[in-house]
């Protein structure tokens, strides 16, 4: 569906960007005081991988030679499609985006803490698509985010290739068409 590929490029541009994407915010978790005491910013994220543009994301897999975070953006589980079209546009209320956090230091309490704290900043960075003139950010090629229905946070060893994946952030997305099909 060209709605999932727009959405999930979408997102994934959106927290690449360096004013309002996911390095951004994390950089504000210690300037606006987030950070529990005795804890540290966690590294910035190296790479945005996505499943529509990345053979190694689409197997849910992390590249060898990471030093740092990465994030993996791909289809968070069955797209449920209406039967219906509302005024001749496709209108998908429940869009599961994943953002997957990964990282080779999966053992320590550390990397836990970091996937969290990485995954609020990248919630965070989602949450400020509303905010000012950031419409053109959630429109392309006649595919409109139109709101988040909410999130979810999971560990992901069991649903991925890759342990190095360790925790998802389920972005539920409203999208719908702005253009007749």
């Amino acid at each position: 569906m060209r709605a999932a590929v727009m959405t999930i490029r979408m997102v994934s541009d959106w927290l690449a960007d360096p004013t309002n994407g996911v390095n951004a915010e994390i950089a504000k978790l210690s300037t606006e005081n987030l950070l529990d005491d005795g804890d540290s910013v966690p590294p910035a994220v190296q790479q945005i991988l996505t499943a529509t543009k990345d053979d190694i994301a689409t197997r849910r897999e992390l590249p060898t030679d990471i030093a740092t975070p990465v994030l993996v953006v791909v289809q968070g589980d069955a797209l449920n499609v209406p039967q219906g079209h509302t005024q001749n546009r496709i209108d998908i209320n429940d869009l599961p985006v994943a953002v997957l956090y990964g990282t080779r230091d999966v053992a320590s309490a550390a990397g836990e803490e970091d996937a969290y704290y990485t995954l609020d900043a990248a919630m965070r960075s989602l949450n400020n698509l509303w905010a000012g003139p950031n419409e053109s950010a959630r429109t392309r090629k006649g595919i409109q985010i139109s709101k988040i229905n909410g999130y979810q946070v999971m560990p992901t060893d069991s649903e991925t290739a890759d342990r190095g994946l360790q925790m998802a952030l389920i972005a539920r997305l409203h999208v719908r068409e702005t253009i007749p099909t």
